[in-house]
């Protein structure tokens, strides 16, 4: 996810920086061509500055116009990059969704397993078991055994789905974040070449609408890469809830392996006192 959110950062980047890069000759032109024609009105030939300024309107007409179809050709490259992303969001969801289904499907198919070769241990316990005694110690062995690995799967369980439910809000609430900070950037963008086309329509210098508009962008971008940067990376959060589940688990396990030690030693202390009342009273 990180190195497609980069991706994403730099295509943003270049959708900026191309549209820089088409006004610089338009805006250039019409300056030269305003020059021209403040050289030709400080010369004092007002009847010869006529065509000249004609010319002047028509460039600036033109940069106008150009500013435009500039505007409206980054707003559908940042749109289409932004279906692009949410085409890959909703792969990476179902990438997800399905890899949830492969594990919980290999847990059941491991858990099946274990269960089957429990059923055997007890049913060989059983056949031990020769006195009342013995076979009420079995029956509780098993009794309480199954009780442990319940519980044990319980916590694991819960561990589990503790853990997806962080990630999935992380997700959601980094994809608030960027769509947010997507959103203020085009909405400031939209904003510069709005202002750029009044001013060009009042008849500002081309020169200095160049340049408010560059740096109407820059800002905009800077402020656009200082918010991407702000917006805590996928992998903290995950690592957050690793450690968290991971913690869950070892506990769980950890529980399960003291009460088993304890329902063993009940079972073989009472296959022991069995054992040596026979043996004392064959004696």
């Amino acid at each position: 996810m990180g190195n497609l959110m980069m991706k994403k950062n730099f295509k943003l980047k270049i959708c900026s920086l191309a549209v820089i890069v088409l006004l610089v000759p338009v805006f250039v032109f019409a300056a030269k061509i305003q020059k021209r024609s403040n050289d030709s009105a400080g010369s004092g030939q007002n009847a010869s500055t006529t065509p000249a300024e004609n010319k002047v309107n028509q460039v600036k007409a033109a940069v106008c116009e150009k500013t435009g179809e500039l505007h409206t050709k980054i707003v559908q490259r940042m749109e289409d990059l932004r279906l692009k992303v949410q085409e890959q969001r909703k792969e990476r969801l179902e990438n997800i969704s399905e890899r949830v289904e492969n594990r919980d499907q290999k847990l059941k198919e491991v858990r099946d397993k274990w269960d089957a070769n429990r059923i055997q241990q007890f049913a060989k316990l059983a056949e031990r078991a020769q006195t009342d005694a013995q076979k009420q110690a079995v029956a509780k062995f098993k009794a309480d055994m199954t009780a442990a690995i319940s519980a044990r799967r319980a916590a694991v369980d819960a561990a589990i789905s503790a853990f997806r439910k962080e990630i999935q809000t992380a997700i959601t609430a980094r994809k608030t974040k960027v769509d947010a900070a997507i959103a203020a950037y085009k909405n400031e963008v939209k904003a510069a070449y709005d202002k750029a086309k009044v001013d060009c329509t009042a008849g500002v210098d081309t020169a200095v609408v160049r340049t408010n508009l560059h740096a109407a962008l820059k800002a905009a971008r800077d402020k656009y890469n200082s918010e991407r940067q702000a917006i805590e990376k996928m992998k903290d959060s995950v690592e957050v809830a690793l450690q968290t589940r991971k913690g869950a688990v070892k506990k769980a396990f950890d529980d399960f392996k003291a009460a088993a030690e304890n329902i063993r030693a009940e079972l073989k202390a009472a296959f022991q006192v069995e054992a040596e009342e026979s043996s004392n009273g064959s004696q």
